[in-house]
């Protein structure tokens, strides 16, 4: 009677676990929508500041030098180096300046904001839209990526130039067109070069 009691219990726990599990599945999945939806706001507002330049409205020292740094990405930057490391990471340079150094997930991810794939778009490389960049990470990662997840990683890239003076608005997005890195296209087949050496 004792061991009957006792596997009723442990599939009572079971069955227990099992619909806390499925709730809290239902849970996350409302979370990454709302997390996505921020991003796509987030987007949004990155698309309508840029939108704004000229306009004249309050803003605070911090909003007005944002302000200077997305009207200076619209000119892209003339060249990106890319430097692979022996413990992974790679060395970039913008233009020049300070060197940055990323891990591989945001190596890749700049390289392939960069390169001059798709439909061409003016002085600056193409477009690339949410789910080619996507399905482009899973490919040299391994592992797929949620649209959230990918959003913070652009947003981990930004900060990361940001921290090191580098212009962070060279990374746009769009939620009509996607995201890319403001490179002129006459410079990407040095950037294709120095891709290559990656190996």
């Amino acid at each position: 009677m004792r061991r009957t009691v006792t596997a009723n219990s442990r599939s009572s726990a079971v069955g227990s676990l099992r619909t806390l599990r499925a709730r809290l599945a239902v849970l996350a999945n409302q979370a990454s929508k709302t997390e996505e939806l921020a991003d796509d706001i987030l987007m949004d507002c990155d698309e309508l500041l840029g939108r704004l330049d000229g306009v004249k409205i309050p803003e605070g020292g911090a909003a007005r030098a944002d302000r200077r740094l997305r009207q200076q990405a619209q000119a892209g930057a003339v060249v990106l180096e890319l430097r692979p490391r022996a413990d992974g990471n790679t060395d970039v340079r913008v233009d020049g300046g300070k060197l940055v150094t990323l891990s591989p997930t945001l190596a890749e991810l700049l390289t392939i904001l960069a390169a001059d794939s798709g439909k061409p778009a003016g002085a600056l490389v193409a477009w690339k839209p949410k789910d080619e960049v996507l399905k482009l990470m899973r490919e040299k990662l391994g592992k797929a990526l949620s649209p959230h997840s990918l959003s913070q990683l652009v947003h981990r890239l930004r900060s990361t130039l940001r921290r090191n003076g580098v212009n962070p608005f060279l990374v746009m997005t769009n939620r009509s067109f996607g995201m890319r890195f403001a490179l002129l296209r006459e410079q990407q087949p040095k950037a294709a070069v120095i891709e290559g050496d990656r190996g």
